[in-house]
């Protein structure tokens, strides 16, 4: 990747890149892996479970979405995150939870935000990928973007 280091510096001088940014920036800024899809998901079914009853029922579901999380591919964690959003937005929990899962993010490393800011601030354009935008997508599609 090094070597193209200075055609990419130049493509978001001149404005013709697009900088995004997702939980891989937040991961490394904050040292947390709860702030990682994964990690988002074990929170959510674990939220989700509250509201499952009766409890063996329970225990089933939480052992299904463990499974799947165990797998770590692309169509579990959309498996997953489908079947939490259905529990938690029938119940009206899914903006509750997803604030609280993300109020107390503590920022320890802020180098990566700064460059990335930079370099959006070059290009113009940048796009984060949030989980609540996820969620609003349906887990599918890539969040916010915004012009600079």
């Amino acid at each position: 990747m090094d070597d193209h280091v200075p055609d990419i510096r130049a493509q978001i001088e001149a404005g013709c890149a697009v900088v995004i940014v997702g939980a891989g920036a937040t991961i490394a800024s904050t040292g947390s892996p709860a702030f990682s899809w994964a990690g988002l998901l074990r929170a959510g079914a674990a939220e989700a479970t509250k509201f499952i009853s009766p409890d063996d029922r329970k225990d089933a579901w939480k052992a299904r979405m463990d499974q799947a999380l165990a797998r770590g591919d692309l169509p579990s964690f959309l498996s997953v995150g489908d079947e939490i959003e259905k529990i938690l937005r029938g119940t009206r929990e899914l903006e509750y939870f997803l604030k609280r899962h993300f109020a107390n993010i503590a920022i320890k490393d802020r180098r990566l935000l700064k460059r990335s800011t930079s370099w959006a601030a070059g290009s113009r354009r940048l796009i984060t990928m949030t989980s609540e935008s996820a969620s609003r997508a349906g887990g599918r599609s890539s969040g916010t973007s915004g012009r600079m």
